[in-house]
């Protein structure tokens, strides 16, 4: 696992982290706090079925859709400002979900 970097949020410090999954080529984003596990942010579309759209480049992911709803819009604002992550513009479907965003992680800060 590659220490990405670190963000506030809500009063709390999270950790950023680049991983891999066992299958696919593209990074397993994962949001660490000191009282654990936070979310992840990143799915893993290989293989997936319903999946159109996700053509990923190096170094870029698709945004977990349960991180959409208008609840964690702040967190992803955070993420985006913090320069870690860059919105590549392009989105994908999945399942039931249409316009998930693709990101690129941008490297540590």
């Amino acid at each position: 696992m590659e220490f990405l970097g670190e963000i506030k949020f809500d009063g709390e410090t999270l950790y950023i982290e680049q991983g891999s999954y066992a299958f696919g080529t593209s990074p397993r984003i994962f949001i660490d706090s000191d009282n654990g596990p936070f979310a992840v942010l990143s799915v893993n579309l290989e293989g997936h079925p319903n999946a159109t759209g996700a053509d990923l480049l190096e170094d870029e992911f698709v945004v977990d859709h349960n991180l959409l709803h208008p609840c964690h819009g702040s967190l992803l604002s955070t993420l985006l400002e913090s320069g870690l992550f860059e919105d590549t513009g392009r989105r994908c479907r999945y399942g039931f979900c249409e316009d998930v965003p693709i990101w690129k992680v941008k490297g540590q800060c």
